[in-house]
């Protein structure tokens, strides 16, 4: 039995590549917002965790979730697969 080749274009296979959005959404404007959106948040998250108020996290927590949910969202075109929501809304 032959050995199977090796492959020839190690970047061709899924990996971490099929996790992250494509590049052309990452190039326009609402990919830069939700991305923008999502490191803020979580920034501010960050900052809630260190501070005195940490009781409050929990806003800075939800926001970062739905974005990072809405950036992925978008990313993965799910608004275009359900049109039950109403998604400029969201």
């Amino acid at each position: 039995m032959e050995e199977p080749d090796p492959d020839p274009h190690p970047d061709s296979s899924p990996g971490l590549r099929a996790l992250l959005p494509p590049r052309e959404f990452l190039c326009s404007r609402k990919g830069q917002l939700l991305l923008a959106e999502s490191v803020l948040s979580f920034i501010i998250f960050i900052c809630y965790i260190a501070s005195l108020a940490a009781s409050f996290m929990m806003a800075p927590l939800l926001e970062f979730l739905l974005a990072l949910f809405l950036f992925f969202a978008y990313a993965s075109k799910l608004n275009e697969k359900f049109k039950g929501l109403y998604w400029p809304l969201t």
